[in-house]
């Protein structure tokens, strides 16, 4: 039985930049370089607007939005005066019956060695791996066809939220990652890189 379409890029450019045409179906897991860590989270968030349904472009054809993983986000006062624990966080986004409830408290080691993370553990204490591994499990819990990138993850965590993905996506889940470098190109179905002229960066790009 063919699988299921989510989304066509037919390819889709700037003056600056293009990313080649690709498909996702539905188990699949698509890895996307956008090559260029200083110009490339512009192209990133233009382009994920348009996966996510928040935007259209005549290039892209998104037959199912695709949910983006949000980073944790808390104000300085929030921060300051009622921090948001990591058991809070998990009862407002987490389905408590899901297999990715506590995950979290399994990949510790991912702060260090002699640091625990507890339900009372502030979230935005943690460091970027497990902040981005909260996050993964909350969308997980509730979506089936997601986009998300490793920004700021370091490079323990890189494989274990790669294999998480990967599990939800072989139990018939769909994933797009935005990624800016080449070391997970032959773990995934399929690899696409974003071409560049650098020469034409413009301080109006993405558009």
């Amino acid at each position: 039985m063919a699988r299921q379409l989510i989304l066509e890029n037919k390819g889709i450019s700037a003056a600056e930049w293009f990313i080649p045409p690709f498909r996702i179906h539905e188990g699949e897991l698509v890895v996307l370089n956008l090559k260029n860590p200083i110009y490339g989270p512009a192209v990133q968030d233009f382009f994920v607007d348009i996966i996510t349904g928040k935007a259209t472009h005549p290039a892209v054809a998104v037959h199912h939005p695709l949910t983006y993983v949000s980073p944790f986000r808390q104000s300085w006062f929030r921060r300051r005066f009622n921090p948001m624990s990591v058991a809070t966080y998990l009862e407002k986004n987490v389905d408590p019956a899901s297999e990715y409830a506590g995950k979290i408290y399994e990949h510790r080691d991912m702060c260090g060695a002699n640091y625990r993370i507890r339900p009372h553990t502030k979230v935005h204490t943690l460091l970027g791996g497990p902040r981005k591994l909260l996050a993964l499990c909350a969308t997980l819990g509730r979506h089936r066809y997601i986009a998300y990138d490793i920004r700021a993850v370091g490079p323990e965590s890189v494989y274990i939220i790669h294999d998480m993905v990967k599990k939800h996506v072989s139990g018939g889940g769909t994933a797009l990652l935005i990624e800016y470098y080449d070391e997970l190109r032959n773990d995934c179905s399929r690899y696409v890189e974003a071409e560049w002229d650098l020469e034409g960066i413009t301080p109006a790009s993405p558009q």
